[in-house]
């Protein structure tokens, strides 16, 4: 939100600021603009009392007298049962789901892998493109410049193309 906010965007934002919710920056700009506007500042205060209102019909926070035994007896009753039904406490999984298990193993480490790639990747980039003074940009606003290893910063490792326009893009 901009600082200077107009009544149209208060009121976009004004069940947030009610309710407390409204993130700083624009909390304090929203609140700039009630400074100035005398219909704004009723608008959020009945805003304000519609939300206290809300919170009072809240249950009160303490559970009715032996509530918990209760769903701790049920809880109990139901696994019982499960178990009961399955013949055994302890699930076998088959071949079926040794084999999923290990796919869905496989793709969570790939996708940790390739995260860890692009993290290094753009680490890389971002040390090459503040550290390297061979970097140079022409007309068309192309970045390009060579990549150096950290041990050995003088031997070039690789060339790097970047766009910063929209789509921005990376070669490397």
């Amino acid at each position: 939100m901009s600082s200077d906010v107009t009544c149209e965007k208060l009121r976009e934002v004004g069940a947030e600021l009610a309710l407390g919710v409204l993130p700083g920056r624009e909390r304090a700009a929203a609140v700039a603009h009630l400074d100035r506007c005398a219909d704004c500042r009723k608008y959020i205060e009945q805003l304000t009392l519609v939300g206290d209102g809300l919170i009072g019909l809240l249950p009160g926070s303490e559970t009715p007298g032996g509530f918990e035994p209760r769903v701790t007896q049920a809880l109990t009753q139901a696994r019982e049962a499960r178990s009961q039904a399955r013949g055994s406490g302890i699930p076998r999984m088959g071949l079926a789901g040794r084999v999923r298990l290990r796919v869905v193993s496989t793709a969570a480490a790939l996708v940790l892998a390739v995260g860890f790639g692009g993290w290094a990747v753009g680490t890389v980039i971002q040390e090459a493109t503040v550290g390297s003074s061979q970097s140079t940009e022409n007309e068309a606003g192309l970045v390009e410049g060579e990549l150096t290893s950290a041990q050995a910063p003088k031997r070039p490792t690789g060339e790097i193309y970047a766009y910063p326009g929209s789509p921005g893009w990376i070669y490397l």
